[in-house]
């Protein structure tokens, strides 16, 4: 299965004294021979934590419930999301000390300080489908999409989340694309009853509001913007370009609050939500280079396994070998980037666990203000491609589960270390 091949991690806490940090938040999973134990109050357990001055953990996934069976898809183990808690650090006590503290007691799968530091992996500045005239010509000859298309232009019951800094959801290339929840309309209530008041065309985790338009699509927030054209941009309607999945359905699910920078990153929250809200694919075009996490494996094995989708990475534009998450973890496809001639871009980031590479430079899409023209490039802009594509095959098989439609698509990717340029890779 994809990434399969690739090695299981090994956990392991990297914090410097140097880092120390108050006033964080902390997430912790409960083994489930525990589970009633935060639950009274009275418990030594919860008289334990409030020693140590901390306020009541509350529940990450307070919607979810324990599950009925362990093993699911595969034979795989499915992941308890119920099991998990979140705990707020307060402003006098070291973040280094109480996960120390933390993890000595018996009740923990595992603690760790969630982790706020993931950016876009790239920040775009800036009728183009034709096969010999339009300017994405390049770019479909490089990913054979109009073979593609022979076979399969989609399917709306295909829905692409992408986890990003907003979508326009009235621009003319994509308001026929937006997914939207008929069971949440715009009316103040929240009528599906899970937490969010009128969900109906997507979600904003950094400002926690249903606005998932960007916040200024002048500046680096349209990111998302390009992402989500190049993942699934209307087609056959005479404007602008056209989307490799044309056909599906894109959930635009906001995960930054722009306050003059990227803040409040919620990207692993927003992996949940597609996964539970049918998401088949979830592109995440963005990243940090740093040691993995239980908690954040976890999301990605009930997204995996819990709900059969594929998740769908930028893999990093810093040159080198490193850790990019969530592109390295396991279950995941990363994606590095070559150029229009399938040269590996010499700031593509390396590393054993990624997947899949396909172009990140040189797209003609829509830019971050929402004009047509080229979008400046990479990993961010190679993923939504291996997304919309990952979609296409989850159309044109959908008894597949989305780590088989992945696998099936890596093993007949061309092979390109033969390309003259690409041998020191």
């Amino acid at each position: 299965m994809l990434n399969g091949y690739k090695s299981a991690f090994t956990f392991f806490l990297f914090i410097l004294f140097s880092s120390v940090s108050f006033g964080a938040e902390l997430v912790c999973k409960l083994l489930p021979e525990y589970r009633q134990s935060l639950i009274n109050r009275n418990s030594p357990f919860s008289r334990y934590l409030q020693s140590l001055g901390l306020a009541e953990p509350q529940r990450q996934f307070p919607f979810h419930q324990a599950l009925r069976s362990e093993i699911g898809i595969l034979g795989k183990p499915l992941t308890d999301l119920s099991l998990i808690y979140r705990i707020t650090v307060p402003e006098p006590i070291s973040t280094v000390f109480l996960i120390n503290q933390l993890k000595k007691q018996p009740e923990f799968a595992y603690v760790e300080w969630i982790q706020n530091d993931a950016v876009p992996l790239s920040m775009p500045n800036d009728p183009a489908a034709d096969s010999t005239t339009g300017n994405q010509r390049q770019l479909f000859r490089r990913i054979q999409a109009y073979q593609a298309w022979n076979l399969s232009q989609g399917d709306t019951n295909v829905v692409v989340g992408v986890l990003d800094t907003g979508i326009p959801v009235d621009h003319e290339d994509i308001v026929s694309q937006i997914k939207i929840n008929p069971l949440d309309p715009p009316n103040g209530l929240d009528d599906d009853q899970n937490g969010l008041i009128d969900d109906y065309r997507g979600w904003d985790f950094g400002s926690n509001d249903n606005n998932a338009t960007p916040d200024n699509t002048a500046t680096a927030p349209g990111h998302g913007t390009s992402v989500a054209a190049l993942a699934g941009a209307a087609a056959n309607n005479t404007k602008g370009v056209a989307g490799l999945a044309w056909k599906c359905k894109i959930l635009p699910l906001k995960v930054w609050k722009w306050a003059g920078s990227f803040s409040n990153f919620k990207g692993y929250d927003a992996i949940v939500y597609a996964a539970d809200h049918g998401c088949k694919v979830i592109n995440c075009s963005w990243g940090s280079a740093r040691s993995n996490q239980q908690y954040e494996q976890d999301i990605i094995n009930y997204a995996t396994f819990n709900k059969g989708a594929l998740v769908v990475a930028a893999g990093g534009n810093t040159a080198g070998f490193y850790n990019f998450l969530p592109a390295n973890y396991d279950y995941v496809m990363g994606v590095a980037m070559t150029d229009t001639t399938d040269l590996v871009v010499t700031n593509s980031s390396q590393n054993f666990k990624l997947d899949l590479m396909a172009p990140g430079i040189n797209l003609y899409g829509i830019k971050t203000d929402g004009t047509y023209g080229w979008v400046d490039g990479g990993s961010s802009m190679a993923s939504p491609l291996v997304a919309g594509a990952a979609a296409l095959v989850r159309a044109r098989f959908p008894e597949l589960i989305g780590v088989q439609a992945g696998e099936l698509l890596r093993v007949n990717s061309d092979t390109i270390y033969s390309v003259s340029g690409n041998v020191p890779f």
